[in-house]
């Protein structure tokens, strides 16, 4: 910036200048969340235009202390520990080309919180006509939206019976005369990605 002025001989003089330097600005940003009970999709969007040296960063903090420092351009999956509290920062370290000066910067932070180890109970009785698969889920209304019985590219629903406490139980029938034919069991879990658990076989 500079204040000119014009003297009475027509010479056009400089009487001050100044040169600003806005602050940096990133278009750049994270999504963090859980697909399943022990494992969180890590989604770094950084702004590999902003500055022609910089470097993106995910830290990783579990309960406060920090285990991990990660490159921070790609997506990844990371593992967690059960009934843990995760803390993820998302830094820039740059070099302002305008000035030279280096300079760390926060994007982003979010808090991931895992739950307590999940248990299910699978009990399959076969009586020579039809068989039961009896399913019970520890917090099922909490991680899953969903317990499946897949068989030769069918899917279906479990009934579910009964919720007691923490504790649902699912039933589902067939006849003892198609259980020759594959099955899988499925939890799906309550996420935007709708991670499917196989839990059998």
């Amino acid at each position: 910036l500079e204040l000119q002025a014009i003297t009475a001989e027509s010479e056009l003089i400089v009487l001050d200048e100044k040169t600003v330097n806005p602050p940096a600005y990133f278009e750049a940003s994270m999504t963090a969340e859980l697909i399943g009970p022990t494992e969180a999709l890590i989604q770094p969007r950084p702004d590999l235009d902003a500055f022609p040296d910089q470097t993106y960063t995910v830290l990783v903090l579990e309960n406060g202390q920090l285990i991990e420092s990660l490159e921070g351009t790609s997506d990844y999956v990371l593992e967690l520990a059960p009934e843990s509290e995760y803390q993820l920062i998302y830094q820039v370290n740059y070099v302002d080309a305008r000035t030279g000066e280096a300079f760390q910067r926060v994007l982003a932070e979010t808090t991931l919180e895992t739950p307590a180890d999940i248990f299910y109970v699978l009990n399959i009785i076969d009586d020579g006509t039809t068989r039961d698969y009896l399913l019970s889920v520890e917090n099922y209304d909490t991680w899953f939206t969903q317990a499946v019985f897949r068989q030769g590219g069918t899917s279906l629903n479990f009934t579910r019976v009964s919720t007691v406490g923490s504790t649902t139980l699912f039933r589902y029938q067939t006849s003892s005369e198609t259980a020759a034919a594959e099955v899988q069991i499925i939890l799906v879990l309550n996420t935007s990605t709708a991670t499917e658990l196989i839990i059998y076989p």
